[in-house]
């Protein structure tokens, strides 16, 4: 387990300029992860403040109604700015929810004083680069339990608890997320709502591209993957999920500012997993209907579940399977022609 609490670093010999720092932030931004992949943000750069909406053309209605997992997206990316923010010798100051008025606007990114830049935020904000999710099994090795507690420690830090759950806890979850999808199957506006996104090309900018679902659910033990009803290009891997561990992001709110945190925490657990060389994959089913939402609260005691997570150690270390973004110009305004996001 790398030193991720070592905070010791000298600062930078000099600043860069407050305006490369933002845009830096707003680029990497970009990169964080988002339901299915719909990127569903808008940045608008300020004279020295970056403004992050929430982009409804990219809202689902179907399984994202209240447009929670929307807004937990934004709040990723959010995060994602912040560590950009760090890792430039720069404070994030946000202000979340500034205007009543403006549902729409999620926060204002300033960048406050100089400070310096620690080992901890430089391995942060690599992660940005590295981050993906994988949907093959895990390997059969255990996560170590100090890592776990520090997951717990980064959730906690936004405001937002990470419930790990115990081996003997997973039967019940597998029920409870099996029963969600069961609801959504039977519905033909979520089925359509999935195969949309699901299965595109890998060149598309938008949604689940192919090179990420597997060629067929895998029939070990665990969570399986979610169905997109395409199958993919990806082969399953010498993974059993034996060593797999489940967590539920978790907090007492259920309003847009306790998902924006949400999102925060979300980020801030996969960048850290990321680092200490752990593989992610999200669960949303089981969120997105009330049936799992009412499943987790009876079943595992948490308070209102934003999303349930599978954390391992991957079974094919070193993979990456990154997906698509849209062009910078769809996504942030007011930004040099000749910034460019890495996919």
């Amino acid at each position: 387990m790398s030193n991720n609490r070592d905070t010791t670093s000298g600062a930078t010999a000099t600043s860069p300029p407050i305006s490369a720092v933002l845009n830096d932030a707003v680029i990497t931004a970009l990169r964080a992860p988002s339901i299915h992949n719909t990127q569903p943000w808008k940045w608008i750069i300020r004279s020295q403040e970056a403004e992050l909406y929430r982009d409804l053309r990219w809202h689902l209605p179907v399984a994202d109604p209240d447009r929670k997992l929307l807004t937990l997206s934004c709040g990723a990316a959010l995060h994602h700015a912040r560590v950009a923010a760090l890792a430039g010798g720069f404070q994030p100051l946000v202000h979340r929810m500034p205007d009543p008025d403006q549902p729409d606007l999620l926060a204002r990114l300033n960048l406050g004083k100089a400070i310096p830049v620690t080992r901890d935020a430089l391995q942060l904000y690599r992660a940005t680069l590295l981050r993906h999710t994988d949907r093959r099994p895990v390997s059969s090795d255990p996560v170590a339990a100090e890592l776990l507690q520090l997951l717990e420690e980064r959730a906690a830090a936004e405001g937002v608890a990470l419930h790990i759950l115990r081996p003997e806890d997973v039967t019940d979850l597998l029920v409870a997320v099996g029963h969600a999808e069961q609801v959504e199957a039977g519905d033909p506006a979520f089925r359509a709502e999935l195969a949309y996104w699901g299965g595109v090309s890998p060149r598309t900018p938008m949604g689940v591209p192919s090179s990420s679902l597997l060629q067929e659910r895998p029939r070990h033990r665990g969570l399986p993957p979610r169905d997109f009803g395409a199958a993919g290009t990806l082969m399953e891997g010498p993974g059993d999920n034996s060593g797999a561990r489940y967590a539920i992001l978790h907090g007492d709110g259920d309003q847009p500012l306790d998902w924006l945190r949400a999102g925060e925490a979300l980020s801030a657990v996969w960048l850290t997993a990321t680092v200490e060389g752990l593989s992610v994959m999200p669960v949303s089913a089981v969120v997105e209907v009330p049936v799992g939402q009412a499943a987790l609260r009876r079943l595992f005691g948490v308070g209102v579940p934003y999303l349930v997570i599978r954390l391992g150690l991957p079974a094919a270390p070193g993979t990456r399977l990154l997906t698509a973004r849209r062009p910078i110009s769809d996504s942030v305004s007011s930004v040099s022609d000749d910034l460019e996001a890495d996919d």
